[in-house]
């Protein structure tokens, strides 16, 4: 009788974590794919990179520099040798880990228009994500809005 107990808890346990993994699953694959912020000169591609959510530059709506009819560069990166990357591809987002119901956090952002990284944390609600870059307290931080392309 002991026993028939034991192989019920195990398989009520595998049982329980592979649900947990389909729904995580399910929660991150809400995101994957291309979201536009509420400025509308980009698109963003939000993709997995391990166990964590990234996100790069897709496309832009300006994507030649005014002054040198060349690609736009990140010309005011905070790290000099930054400063020749292509913005176009530029991933901007990185390491964001699951860590609730349509909530990510630990990772960071890159805020091209500072130039300057920032710990990150995103929330998915009502199809809108928000993308929250700060420095040492989330209420110190600004978000960004994002709706799907």
């Amino acid at each position: 009788m002991i026993r028939i107990f034991q192989i019920f808890k195990f398989f009520g346990l595998v049982s329980f974590l592979s649900l947990f993994l389909i729904f995580n699953a399910t929660a991150d694959s809400e995101i994957l794919g291309k979201w536009i912020p509420e400025e509308r000169d980009a698109v963003y591609e939000f993709y997995k990179c391990g166990d964590a959510i990234c996100a790069k530059v897709f496309s832009l709506k300006e994507p030649l520099d005014p002054e040198t009819g060349k690609p736009k560069l990140d010309k005011i990166n905070e790290d000099e040798s930054l400063r020749s990357r292509p913005v176009l591809g530029m991933q901007f987002l990185d390491g964001l880990k699951k860590k609730g119901k349509n909530k990510w956090d630990d990772g960071t952002v890159y805020n091209g228009r500072d130039g300057k990284t920032y710990t990150a944390l995103m929330k998915l609600k009502n199809g809108r994500l928000e993308v929250r870059g700060y420095v040492g307290m989330p209420m110190l931080g600004k978000s960004t809005y994002f709706t799907r392309d």
